[in-house]
C-alpha cells in the first residue's frame, strides 16, 4: 500500500499524503471494486464506480510509482 516505505523511513507525513492520495485515487477509479468482484470473488460488492475510470487509473498508476521512487530514495539516503 502507498505510503508504507515513507512510514518505514520514518517520514509520517509523506506516509499519510501518500497513503491517502492512493485510497482516493484507487476507490474513485474504480480499481477497488474491480479487485473485490474479480480476485476476491464478492461480485455484488461495490466499493467506487462500477466501471473502471482509465484516466483516475493512470493518474493511480503515476502517483504509485511516484510513491515507491519517493520510498527508495529516501531509504538510499538513510532519511
Amino acid at each position: 500500500m502507498e505510503g508504507f516505505g515513507q512510514a518505514y523511513n520514518r517520514q509520517p507525513a509523506k506516509a499519510v499524503a501518500f497513503g491517502v492520495t492512493g485510497l482516493a485515487l484507487s476507490t474513485a477509479s474504480g480499481l477497488n471494486t474491480w479487485i473485490v468482484r474479480n480476485v476476491l470473488g464478492m461480485k455484488e460488492t461495490r466499493i467506487g464506480p462500477e466501471q473502471v475510470q482509465p484516466g483516475l487509473l493512470g493518474l493511480w498508476a503515476v502517483t504509485f510509482i511516484l510513491n515507491l521512487l519517493d520510498a527508495w530514495r529516501s531509504a538510499k539516503r538513510g532519511n
